[in-house]
């Protein structure tokens, strides 16, 4: 059997008789390569391997030895499954580490064999078989094949592009929020109407009355004629003081291309009637993904709700990685709305057109009438209130009120949800000076920025 091997390989061209003798020596000689560990100086592991190899010289016979003693060591870092799918490239990559080994050289300062020495030849007519010692680089050659055995993959080009198109998607999503919401807290979509003052003891604007006996305003519209709207009047002259009822309306052009817009960028709409529920579906809303928007008809007692799902996530990123572009506000708690909203200025003018009083409030608080809350000043004293709206007022207490913002939070805490008002009423009751009484021709009212 051994001649006829012999003779086959003298048929065979010089490349192929050495991946049979290689092959043979797998076979025949399993147990005569040896591997042990030793660390050098450097630190660095050095794996020494005893190994086998055939060739026509001794040269040849000797970089066959040493491509077995790599093969070797190749397995003991890269799993099987890599070597048989990499086998070719493997196989290239340890003919190329082993061109340089002679069989008269042994110290070798670069590459992955460190060291190389023939311990044993032997002859059997024109075969040689060289026994030899090949030190390794472990980390060097762990390098070198890791990247030849390297996996890769082309991606579709059209992954990237639709995740491109999905991003600037939400971009834009976040550029109409901020042209919705923007305009509404700088108050330029919104009118401020003044109704035909009143005595406090004949109040009927917005069906409102006041009660002598418990000095209350009650009423106001709400489906029980005895409800009441927390007003409680104080240290007022029933007979000296006046009601001035106030509306803020949102435009009726840009509500309309807001539910527009809203219409378009959300992935949910609901209609509902009755008190705000602020249970969402989680299976729709995910409170630090998406963004939810409320669209509030006061006039309907219902309201619009829009989930805008990606928003919140990418708006929060964006602000932490400092992003320059205009990142629309989309609510404010209650402690940060006088940083942000304009301030209302009330004035009363003479018969000369001059301001005779002025007074700035916010626009941000009022929920309640107390005596005395804007404080006798300059010979009037004045207080407000803004009226609950139906679709609020029979919600639970954690619900906001819109007050002279049109844009608002409807819950506050965690909650957060915002809110498009269509309308927003106050009561604005004064009571002047017999002085001032006589001078005041009109009343003004407007926001300011400050």
């Amino acid at each position: 059997m051994r001649l006829i091997a012999l003779f086959l390989f003298l048929l065979l061209p010089p490349s192929y008789a050495g991946q049979v003798f290689s092959s043979l020596e797998a076979v025949e000689n399993k147990n005569t390569t040896l591997i042990s560990n030793a660390a050098v100086s450097d630190e660095k592991i050095i794996q020494t391997v005893t190994a086998s190899g055939y060739g026509t010289s001794v040269d040849a016979a000797a970089q066959n030895a040493a491509e077995n003693a790599l093969t070797q060591v190749v397995g003991s870092f890269i799993d099987a499954e890599t070597q048989i799918k990499k086998q070719k490239e493997i196989r290239d990559g340890v003919i190329s580490k082993t061109k340089v080994i002679k069989k008269d050289i042994r110290d070798y300062s670069q590459g992955s064999i460190k060291y190389f020495e023939v311990l044993n030849v032997q002859q059997n007519g024109a075969i040689y078989n060289v026994t030899a010692r090949v030190d390794v680089r472990v980390e060097d050659f762990r390098a070198y094949i890791k990247e030849l055995a390297f996996e890769s993959k082309k991606i579709n080009q059209g992954l990237f592009s639709s995740i491109k198109t999905d991003e600037d998607n939400i971009e834009n999503k976040l550029d109409l929020l901020g042209k919705i919401i923007n305009p509404l807290i700088n108050a330029e979509v919104i009118d401020i109407n003044i109704g035909t003052p009143q005595r406090l003891e004949e109040l009927s604007a917005f069906g409102c009355k006041f009660d002598k006996v418990n000095t209350q305003i009650r009423g106001c519209n709400h489906d029980d004629s005895n409800s009441t709207s927390n007003a409680k009047i104080r240290n007022f002259s029933v007979k000296g003081s006046l009601v001035i009822p106030i509306t803020f309306d949102i435009k009726k052009d840009y509500l309309e291309n807001t539910i527009k817009i809203l219409d378009n960028i959300s992935e949910h709409r609901q209609s509902k009637s009755g008190k705000y529920d602020y249970r969402i579906d989680s299976s729709i809303y995910n409170s630090t993904r998406d963004h939810v928007m409320n669209i509030i008809n006061t006039k309907s007692k219902s309201y619009i709700r829009y989930i805008i799902p990606n928003t919140r996530e990418y708006n929060t990123a964006r602000i932490r990685a400092g992003s320059k572009k205009s990142v629309p506000i989309f609510a404010y708690r209650r402690y940060e709305c006088d940083k942000h909203y304009p301030k209302l200025r009330l004035q009363f003018i003479n018969s000369k057109k001059e301001s005779i009083w002025q007074k700035d409030f916010s626009s941000c608080y009022g929920l309640d009438i107390r005596e005395g809350r804007e404080g006798f000043s300059a010979g009037i004293k004045t207080v407000t209130t803004y009226l609950k709206d139906d679709v609020t007022a029979t919600s639970p207490e954690y619900l906001q009120m819109p007050r002279g913002r049109l844009y608002n939070d409807l819950v506050s805490n965690d909650r957060r949800h915002p809110g498009i008002y269509d309308q927003s009423r106050m009561l604005l009751i004064i009571e002047p000076s017999n002085e001032l009484m006589n001078s005041i021709q009109e009343v003004t009212l407007q926001y300011i920025q400050i």
